[in-house]
């Protein structure tokens, strides 16, 4: 796994940061989410985890909830269970 340092650099060059073409949104936003990923110590306590944890399930039910709205999950095929 990449260390922060370097998950920092990708995200800025799928930014546009080196290329005058910027990544497609999802490299980019895959490319943050490992950078903020290494951002948490390898060792990091609960007391850090959970509260990570939590904003990811928020992060997950605002994207579900986008989904549903543009008509994407017509069929309610999503199921979004993170415990």
């Amino acid at each position: 796994m990449q260390g922060a340092a370097a998950c920092e650099s990708e995200v800025r060059e799928l930014l546009g940061g080196r290329d005058p073409r910027p990544a497609e949104p999802l490299d980019q936003f895959k490319a943050f989410l490992r950078y903020a990923e290494m951002r948490l110590p390898a060792d990091a306590a609960p007391a850090v985890l959970l509260p990570a944890i939590d904003q990811t399930k928020l992060l997950l039910a605002r994207l579900t909830k986008r989904l549903r709205q543009s008509d994407g999950d017509a069929d309610d095929k999503v199921v979004v269970n993170l415990r």
